[in-house]
């Protein structure tokens, strides 16, 4: 008996037959040693003829499987084994079916195995590029950044927005002129060619825009505004909500909705008509009005505040609040971040909590990070990894290799007081408290 793992193509090509006439793939998915999401696995279950119809060129995706070579070839479950017998023995229509399993298996192995995303730790040496005051960053203190191609949009505390543009090497800053008016005009904040005020804690690109939260300490000023380059005039600021989205630190969109968290609870904001629609705070069942992360998981909007979690159902705006098992009275969310098929939470003391859908509970986890005693800023999933930014640096979990591994200023980062990680195609922007550092990821 031999266990195929995507070999060669020679061994491919080699005549094989299955062990037995009846296995099928709901014996196959129900004896999987991985998860599988239950959308996926109830569609493939119920049709699993019509899943094979759709591989239309073999041999093409066989080449393709011989990258894999190297990272993980027990990874695939056991039940699929083949045995090796002479060619002449094995019909054309047999051997036809194989492949298309073998092909069926591996292609939903890539899709939803972390495996397939990331291999492992980071290579070292690091190498990192910066972008300080010196370069033309608007302010020091970055906590939000957005590239966006060849432009890379940074939030910055005190210097309002920075629009870098890397193929021509130039900054643009937008900045509020003034102190804003003390009277919110109902309608939108007088002014011009910026986001609504300097201290800009939320970038969040959208389809055909890219919206901005600002936090404001005093009257009239803060809120969220959004920026759309092909308008004569950019920049469209929006009042306050009754001064309810003042101090913006969390946003979520979708196609018709904008979610706003503020330090007194989520406002929502229709696209479409660009008027506030809703506004929940403890009094609508909120866990607690600071409202510091907002995760959109299909159906559900997760909620993370200042005393528990709430998950909100997007079709009837209800709410249902968690809190931790330990007995905990009060547990404070500083970001949410959706890693495989669960859902993580960090405190801003740096804990982390896992939801478990099985036993619809969060459950604080027991991590082996080496910097988990420092503060948590907020988390993100990019590259299958997941990024802890913290007080103390950088924590990368492995979730494939369950291993972890830090990132410092010994490393090469600007400052180990790190507020955000951010994607883009060949690396990771992080936004720390002296500028952003951009980790060039070596293939």
């Amino acid at each position: 008996m031999t266990f195929l793992a995507a070999k060669s193509i020679k061994k491919v090509k080699t005549s094989f037959q299955l062990r037995g006439t009846q296995i099928r793939l709901r014996r196959f998915l129900a004896s999987a040693n991985f998860e599988w999401p239950d959308s996926t696995r109830k569609k493939i279950s119920q049709k699993p003829h019509d899943m094979i119809k759709f591989i239309q060129n073999p041999n093409e995706f066989l080449l393709s499987l011989e990258k894999l070579r190297g990272r993980g070839r027990d990874l695939f479950p056991r039940p699929l084994f083949l045995k090796r017998c002479p060619k002449n023995n094995i019909q054309r229509g047999k051997m036809k079916f194989l492949i298309r399993f073998l092909i069926l298996f591996c292609s939903l192995f890539l899709l939803f195995h972390p495996l397939a995303a990331e291999a492992g730790p980071f290579k070292r040496p690091f190498s990192f590029q910066h972008f300080t005051l010196k370069e033309g960053l608007s302010g020091e203190m970055v906590y939000a950044i957005a590239p966006q191609g060849d432009e890379v949009w940074f939030g910055t505390y005190g210097g309002g927005a920075t629009l870098l543009n890397r193929s021509n090497k130039t900054a643009a800053h937008f900045t509020t002129k003034g102190e804003p008016q003390e009277n919110d005009d109902g309608v939108s904040i007088k002014w011009k060619n910026h986001p609504a005020y300097n201290h800009v804690w939320v970038i969040l690109p959208d389809k055909d825009r890219i919206w901005f939260g600002t936090y404001f300490y005093g009257f009239g000023g803060g809120g969220i505004s959004y920026y759309r380059a092909k308008k004569k005039k950019p920049w469209r600021a929006f009042n306050t909500n009754q001064g309810r989205a003042k101090k913006v630190v969390s946003m979520a969109v979708n196609e018709d909705l904008l979610w706003v968290g503020s330090e007194k609870g989520l406002s929502v904001l229709d696209k479409k008509t660009e008027r506030w629609k809703s506004f929940f705070s403890t009094e609508e069942g909120l866990a607690g009005n600071f409202v510091n992360a907002l995760l959109l998981d299909e159906a559900y909007l997760w909620i993370g505040t200042n005393a528990g979690i709430n998950r909100m159902g997007l079709n009837d705006q209800t709410l249902k609040t968690y809190r931790p098992r330990d007995g905990s009275v009060e547990f404070e969310t500083k970001s949410l971040a959706k890693v495989n098929h669960r859902i993580w939470a960090g405190s801003p003391q740096g804990t982390l909590l896992s939801y478990d859908p099985a036993k619809d509970a969060w459950e604080k986890m027991d991590v082996a990070d080496p910097l988990k005693d420092g503060g948590l800023h907020s988390i993100a999933v990019i590259k299958g990894a997941v990024f802890i930014c913290r007080d103390n640096g950088v924590s990368v979990y492995h979730p494939s290799v369950n291993l972890w591994e830090t990132i410092t200023r010994a490393d090469g980062l600007l400052s180990n007081t790190v507020f955000c990680a951010v994607e883009e195609k060949d690396g990771v922007w992080f936004g720390t408290d002296q500028g952003a550092s951009r980790l060039i990821l070596v293939p």
